[in-house]
């Protein structure tokens, strides 16, 4: 039997490539319209026919007519295999690629994206139903308008515990589906729909293609407020920012992203015509986040919430985006205040011009640590907590000009600051390597909440 490539890989793959980012390297490309332009790689041509269209994720040639995707882009263009080129793009994005002699399980990735649209569809119909009406009205109070809704699918969850399960055992889903879709909770009494009372937010991968949600309490006593699908074969939340689908052309236009951490914010700031805008969705920022959002924009700003958790997390997000060559400004958010709270109290304009007046990371850490004015112990200890933070940066013009801004910025010697950063060097290449943690499969009950309530059934 020949190798193969999972599905879930494949996925992956293609959810992770973009075909404006692939093709741009091997094409002198031409914005016209919404989509861009360049002379076919693969005929001999005078006037460019060849179209990618972002929005699509696909390119076609109008001259010679080939067409496809960003593994099709690459399999014609070095002229190699379907494998060998989803290897090519895996390298190329950081997704190992292993060859496997197993079947490939197209149609359990095809019921899991129609299980999750019929989810989306179900839960959208749920929130403009009559029963729905007081939790319209209460996003409604919050500032969404029915457009914003409609556009980003927003749903309701009813309280019961079987809602979902009914309609997807009434299409026929095979157990299999219903295990792997992350939609169901599986235990000794039984499987239960996951999400319950809860608005819905569906997440959706760069193609648009519903894979996950989120869900957020109604019941105040819940001591879990948000609640996000478990990773699954469609789904990697270290991977996915919430209304990239959306936010991709805008934040090229614009030449930068603003991140934002949650659903309401992005929805708030989207509204408010600020569409160059993505969510973490409940997570921190990972590594594969940076390698994401690196192929639209090389300028990000971080407007987290405006609390000392916030203020930390903009912080070690600002240092991650360094390391991949990412340049970070951060805002400062009103204490106590998140973006949606901001756009609904002070409007956009005011948003949008602190946005203009981001605080490139560094600054922004010494000052909300007021790290000039600390005691000399403390002063020392922070000193070495951000060179320790600048040493990760792999750009050594980047890195030479962090060093000179604290040396700066912390009035002391830029060589005392290079002689600590390979002390620092030194020492992390005598500790051994911690073992890797894998991670688990097992998708858990949330909450205690969760646990009675299963029991009671």
């Amino acid at each position: 039997m020949m190798a193969r490539v999972s599905q879930e890989i494949i996925e992956r793959v293609r959810d992770a490539s973009d075909i404006l980012d692939v093709v741009s390297k091997y094409v002198d490309l031409k914005k016209r319209g919404q989509n861009y332009f360049g002379l076919c790689p693969f005929h001999n041509e005078k006037t460019p026919s060849f179209s990618v269209a972002p929005a699509k994720e696909i390119f076609h040639c109008f001259g010679c007519g080939t067409g496809g995707s960003t593994i099709d882009f690459i399999m014609e263009y070095e002229k190699i295999g379907f494998v060998e080129a989803v290897q090519r793009l895996g390298e190329q994005y950081g997704i190992e690629v292993q060859l496997t002699q197993a079947k490939g399980g197209k149609e359990l990735f095809s019921n899991l994206y129609k299980l999750h649209e019929m989810a989306m569809t179900l839960y959208h119909k749920n929130l403009f139903s009559e029963k729905g009406k007081s939790v319209l009205s209460y996003l409604s109070d919050r500032g969404l308008e029915k457009e914003i809704l409609e556009q980003f699918k927003i749903g309701l969850a009813h309280e019961t515990w079987n809602e979902l399960l009914t309609l997807a055992k009434k299409k026929k889903m095979s157990n299999e589906t219903l295990e792997k879709t992350g939609l169901f909770l599986k235990t000794e009494k039984g499987t239960f729909d996951r999400f319950r009372n809860r608005i819905m937010f569906p997440i959706f991968n760069t193609a648009g293609r519903v894979i996950a949600f989120g869900g957020r309490a109604l019941d105040p006593e819940d001591p879990a407020k948000y609640l996000n699908s478990p990773e699954t074969p469609l789904y990697r939340k270290r991977d996915i920012f919430y209304g990239l689908h959306s936010a991709r052309q805008p934040i090229r236009e614009h030449g930068y992203a603003i991140f934002v951490e949650g659903y309401m914010d992005f929805l708030q700031l989207f509204q408010a015509g600020i569409q160059n805008v993505i969510a973490l969705s409940g997570t921190a920022l990972t590594e594969r986040h940076a390698l994401q959002i690196r192929k639209f924009t090389h300028r990000v700003v971080l407007a987290y919430d405006g609390d000392s958790a916030g203020i930390d997390a903009s912080v070690r997000a600002g240092y991650l985006l360094l390391r991949f060559g990412i340049e970070p400004g951060i805002v400062q958010i009103p204490d106590g205040m998140d973006p949606d709270d901001w756009v609904r109290k002070s409007g956009a304009d005011e948003l949008k011009e602190a946005v203009d007046k981001a605080v490139p990371v560094l600054l922004f850490h010494i000052q909300t640590k007021d790290a000039k004015s600390l005691p000399s112990v403390q002063r020392s200890e922070f000193i070495k907590d951000v060179v320790s933070q600048i040493s990760g940066v792999s750009d050594g013009i980047i890195r030479d000009d962090l060093l000179k801004s604290l040396a700066q910025e912390m009035r002391v010697e830029e060589s005392d600051l290079l002689k600590n950063m390979n002390s620092q060097k030194q020492r992390n290449l005598k500790e051994p390597i911690p073992a890797s943690s894998r991670e688990s499969n097992e998708i858990p009950l949330t909450s205690k909440v969760q646990k009675a309530q299963v029991i009671l059934v």
